[in-house]
């Protein structure tokens, strides 16, 4: 199934092929989770907690996708963008609770050119991240329920959270190193 903007399906593909994608595409992107946590050159800075996000991210979204699809397909209608706004909120509350822990690495955090060239604005930057994330996040869920989950909300508020912590990096990468 596929949903539009407005939380109605337009589109529905084979039970196989929704069964069978989904699944296998969810277990890959697992994989490959796993996988570049592993391969990273400093992934001893990434905390055992922060790896068992990583983990548990995919099998959340995999049961998130059921609880909307398996329904879907019995003709109960759950409000789709209501219930991905709420599950999205709390994923963002969670990730910037973990961002002012996530030491140096080249896998989990604000991997931009400007954190990755300076351990110190790296540090920085996830302190000032971590609230963000967290107020962006209950202003999502807030929005959410509010609104049913309006998309447009939560797209504004995933540019702010990426928006502001970019600059800080910037202007703080650039202070550092032009004294």
């Amino acid at each position: 199934m596929h949903w539009n903007f407005r939380g109605e399906i337009d589109s529905y593909s084979s039970k196989a092929f929704a069964v069978l994608f989904s699944g296998g595409f969810l277990c890959v992107m697992h994989l490959i989770c796993i996988l570049a946590v592993r391969i990273d050159p400093r992934h001893e800075n990434i905390s055992p907690r922060v790896f068992r996000l990583i983990l548990w991210s995919v099998p959340a979204v995999a049961l998130l996708i059921s609880l909307l699809i398996y329904p879907a397909a019995l003709n109960y209608h759950p409000d789709v963008n209501l219930w991905t706004g709420l599950f999205m909120g709390i994923l963002f509350m969670i990730i910037g609770n973990y961002l002012p822990k996530c030491r140096y690495n080249y896998t989990v955090g604000i991997r931009i050119p400007w954190t990755l060239a300076d351990e110190e604005v790296w540090n920085r930057t996830h302190r000032m991240a971590g609230p963000l994330w967290m107020l962006c996040g209950a202003a999502v869920i807030v929005s959410g329920l509010i609104t049913g989950g309006n998309l447009l909300v939560i797209l504004i508020l995933t540019v702010i959270m990426v928006l502001i912590p970019t600059v800080y990096a910037i202007l703080l990468y650039r202070r550092k190193h032009t004294e």
